[in-house]
Formats: C-alpha cells, sequence, structure tokens
C-alpha cells in the first residue's frame, strides 16, 4: 500500500469514524502521529512544509469537519460532518484523558530539545492535575479503563513535574 495523503487523509477518517463511533468524541489530531508511526509512516514527510495543525484545518477530508477547542488552541479534531459536537458539552474527565494522550509525544519532543510544557504550568500544578486525572480515571467503569491506554514513564512524569 502506498503511504501518501490520499492514505493519509483515509486513515483519518477511518479513525475519527470508529472515534465517533464508539465513544462519540473527536478524533484529535495529537493522536495522527501515533495512528501513522503504527503504520511506519511519518506523517511530516507527507505534509511537508506544513504543520499538522495548518494542514488540517487547510485540507478536507470527506464527511468529516474540523472541530477547535475556544480556549485550548491545541485540541483540534474530526466529527462525521452531521455530529452535533461542541466543547462546551464535554466532561472534564473526557478533556483530562484526551490531554494525557496528546502528551504520549511528549517525551520525544523532550528528547529532540523542544518541550510541549506550558511555562505558567510549574510542577505543583502538574502533580496536583495529575493526581486530580487519576481520581477521575479511578471513578471510570471496567469497559472505559480497559480503553486507556496510558504509559507509566508519562505518569511519572507529570508526577515529578
Amino acid at each position: 500500500m502506498e503511504h501518501d495523503l490520499a492514505w493519509l487523509k483515509s486513515m483519518i477518517a477511518t479513525r475519527a469514524q470508529e472515534m465517533w463511533e464508539h465513544e462519540q468524541r473527536p478524533y484529535y489530531i495529537s493522536y495522527v502521529a501515533t495512528d501513522s508511526r503504527k503504520n511506519g509512516v511519518d506523517y511530516k514527510d507527507l505534509i511537508k512544509p506544513l504543520k499538522l495543525r495548518q494542514w488540517a484545518v487547510t485540507n478536507e477530508i470527506d464527511g468529516f469537519k474540523i472541530v477547535e477547542h475556544p480556549r485550548h488552541k491545541a485540541k483540534v479534531g474530526y466529527v462525521p460532518i452531521t455530529a452535533e459536537f461542541s466543547f462546551e458539552d464535554v466532561d472534564p474527565a473526557e478533556e483530562a484523558i484526551a490531554g494525557a494522550a496528546a502528551n504520549e509525544g511528549a517525551s520525544e519532543l523532550k528528547e529532540a530539545g523542544k518541550s510541549r510544557t506550558p511555562v505558567a504550568f510549574g510542577p505543583v500544578k502538574t502533580r496536583r492535575a495529575t493526581l486530580q486525572f487519576l481520581e477521575t480515571l479511578s471513578k471510570l467503569d471496567d469497559n472505559e479503563l480497559n480503553q486507556i491506554t496510558i504509559p507509566v514513564g508519562t505518569i511519572v512524569r507529570l508526577l515529578n513535574g
């Protein structure tokens, strides 16, 4: 199979449809790196010279629309074009889960000498937010918990600030 822009759009459409059908939430563009890597593809090679967010908002994917969080610039995702979705309707626990998934690539950025950590979000707030996130996870049922995968290294880094 050739990995080109058509493949990337198809992969995003498939994953966005699965996400919507199973969880009624957007397929965040932060998931694209992991999903394309699972297929042995670096999406950056396909969208050069654009950044993923730039590419996403300027390229249509048939049957899907882009949704952007009004306050969190990094929260950009795809939902079916017919879906009624608003970030104001999103449960804070779901936002925390999406945020954790978006941070999975943080170690790769750190190794490359870059950082995704906001300047105003210090170690104490990070630790508190991580603990609140874990407490929220403890309230989920077994089915929901089985769908969540967070590397232990990510949790430890968050706790250590």
